[in-house]
């Protein structure tokens, strides 16, 4: 194996990059082959026992998958990319007032806040 890392340093970059375009290629044929077979074995093991509809072929399952790709989308769910760039926003707008609010909190909001945690501790006798 470490003979073939050498040697496969030694070829031409776009050589390299043609093989991997390939490659590529032929894996994403190879999955949606896969996919095809495999949604096929489903529908037809379920489908006709569950809901007493028919048999799809291979071609219909290729269909089928196109078609839920079409209508739920393609690469990530939405909520993830969204929850990620809202992450990502609200981290870039803490700015410098965060730092203030840090310092005020260390000095004035530890005492505040025990202030006002005795107050609703002991009774108002105003209240009672």
């Amino acid at each position: 194996m470490c003979g073939f890392k050498s040697k496969w340093k030694n070829v031409p970059k776009p050589l390299q990059i043609t093989v991997y375009v390939i490659l590529g290629v032929l894996g994403v044929a190879a999955m949606g082959v896969l996919f095809g077979f495999i949604i096929m074995w489903l529908w037809n093991w379920l489908m006709p026992a569950i809901f007493n509809l028919g048999e799809i072929t291979y071609w219909q399952a290729i269909g089928i998958f196109i078609l839920a790709k079409l209508i739920f989308g393609f690469g990530s769910s939405s909520s993830e990319s969204k929850s990620h760039k809202e992450k990502k926003n609200h981290s870039d707008d803490r700015g410098s007032h965060w730092s203030e609010y840090d310092a005020w909190w260390e000095t004035e909001g530890k005492k505040s806040f025990e202030k006002y945690t005795a107050e609703k501790e002991t009774p108002d006798p105003d209240n009672v």
